[in-house]
């Protein structure tokens, strides 16, 4: 069986979230929030046929895509992005034009990422 390139950048972002908050948990750090210098990083996302693509773009580059990318089977896994990704949702509407960019089938977010977190995006899977 072969492995998605995609599925396993997914699951090594899991994984480091995962370790990042059991960090932050157990020095009574707010899980919610992350620690040090924070990366501005947009999420775009679009449905075609079954599968969601992300592309992500540097706040300051947003012309110049990230080199990884990821395709995705259900929505769910969008909105886990944007919880670990502390996805800039606080302000009024932004949750409800989330949800609604979900059912339309495509939208973006910006996310709030670690270095370690930004540093995972400038790698690109080997296919």
């Amino acid at each position: 069986m072969t492995t998605n390139p995609s599925h396993m950048f997914v699951a090594a972002i899991l994984k480091a979230y995962e370790t990042m908050f059991r960090n932050m948990r157990s020095s009574g750090t707010i899980p919610c929030e992350p620690t040090g210098p924070i990366h501005r990083v947009l999420i775009y996302f679009s449905r075609i046929g079954g599968y969601w693509y992300c592309a992500f773009f540097d706040e300051h580059r947003l012309k110049v895509r990230l080199p990884r990318r990821v395709a995705l089977r259900d929505n769910s896994k969008i909105y886990e992005m944007a919880k670990r990704g502390n996805a800039e949702l606080e302000s009024t509407g932004a949750q409800e034009e989330f949800d609604r960019a979900i059912n339309r089938g495509c939208g973006k977010v910006w996310l709030r990422l670690t270095d370690e977190q930004r540093a995972t995006l400038d790698r690109k899977i080997a296919a």
